[in-house]
């Protein structure tokens, strides 16, 4: 047959079903022909809910002074060491947060924030920029008025969802307070607590936030007023840093703790950040204290840690990445728009740092 368009459509579902788990593989079978579109559509909303997250992460590039077409977002991806330029229209003069369920977290200089899938098109609402309490002073500086978003959940399972998992966790404000709130939503809603947050991680149901002491709390969303509650001290020994990364891996809440040099120079910047090394502690709800990690029992997986919210993947399941590595980037809000130079790959056991 020399016509793949007329293949017939379980032999081209079994062609999908073998592809790599790139997700650019996904995209160029959707765009071969209207009979192969039909397939791939067709899987796609069969596993509407868990579709795109069985591909590897990509790493959504920042946006560049000089780039001519805003709506256009470029993506790397880490499998095929390929750069994919992607129309985005929706996020036109936004800042992004990205997230481990393939969804953007967007907030525009119009104010608004909504969440964005940017494979399918969907985008939800969120309250808008002046709906953060107590911000009266910051509306003209958006850095100011959001410093990260952190999801609950997949929203690709809210409608089957009524718990706290629907929530969108932000940190926001000069002096970085908590605030909750869902689509649907007229206001954010801050908790009762003191301020200078550095991450958020949806874990067990709960949302847990960590401050620039490295104190653990909790977040109550359930009772009125919502607060953050005290769950533990900083690890021992560690010294002053700015910073801290909340993620599971292996099924247990983890502490990231990187430090860094200081100011050196770098062509692209003014300053950055030089990054050293990076500890790792496992949370003992039990004890509730940190116990450091000198090594990792498991070499199965990969962390990934910055200003969107930070995860880990199995290197057995995605072998194009090295286990028992942290993959950071710059996290400095301010710095956004422009060049990094403090992004790479650290090697736990080595304790050393590739750039990229």
């Amino acid at each position: 047959m020399t016509n793949w368009s007329e293949l017939p459509e379980d032999i081209s579902d079994l062609f999908l079903n073998r592809l790599s788990r790139c997700v650019e593989d996904f995209v160029i079978f959707d765009v071969v022909c209207k009979s192969w579109r039909s397939v791939a559509i067709a899987k796609r909303n069969k596993q509407s809910d868990t579709f795109f997250t069985r591909f590897a992460p990509w790493l959504m590039l920042a946006k560049r002074d000089n780039d001519r077409d805003e709506s256009v977002r470029s993506f790397y991806s880490h499998s095929s060491k390929r750069i994919f330029n992607i129309q985005l229209p929706h996020i036109k003069g936004t800042r992004c947060w990205g997230s481990p369920y393939g969804w953007l977290l967007t907030i525009g200089f119009d104010l608004n924030i909504h969440l964005l899938h940017p494979l399918n098109g969907i985008q939800l609402s969120l309250p808008s920029q002046p709906m953060f309490p107590e911000l009266s002073d910051c509306y003209n500086n958006p850095e100011y008025l959001c410093r990260k978003l952190v999801l609950g959940s997949n929203p690709s399972f809210w409608s089957t969802r009524s718990n706290q998992g629907c929530h969108v966790m932000a940190l926001f404000g000069p002096y970085c307070r908590l605030a909750y709130a869902t689509p649907g939503d007229k206001d954010w809603t801050s908790l009762e607590d003191h301020y200078d947050y550095k991450d958020i991680i949806f874990f067990n149901d709960h949302f847990y936030a960590i401050n620039t002491d490295g104190y653990l709390k909790v977040c109550d969303i359930s009772s009125i007023p919502p607060k953050a509650i005290d769950l533990a001290s900083p690890p021992e020994d560690i010294y002053p840093t700015e910073f801290f990364y909340l993620v599971e891996m292996f099924g247990d809440l983890h502490l990231v703790v990187r430090y860094v040099k200081g100011e050196v120079e770098c062509p692209a910047l003014d300053y950055h950040f030089d990054p050293t090394r990076f500890e790792v502690y496992k949370f003992n709800f039990d004890t509730r204290s940190w116990i450091e990690l000198y090594y990792w029992d498991d070499k199965d997986e990969a962390l990934f840690v910055g200003n969107n919210a930070s995860f880990a993947i199995s290197t057995s399941k995605y072998p194009e990445f090295m286990g028992s590595s942290i993959y950071f980037t710059d996290d400095h809000c301010e710095f956004y728009k422009k060049d990094f130079c403090d992004m790479g790959v650290f090697d736990f056991d080595e304790e050393m740092v590739e750039p990229f």
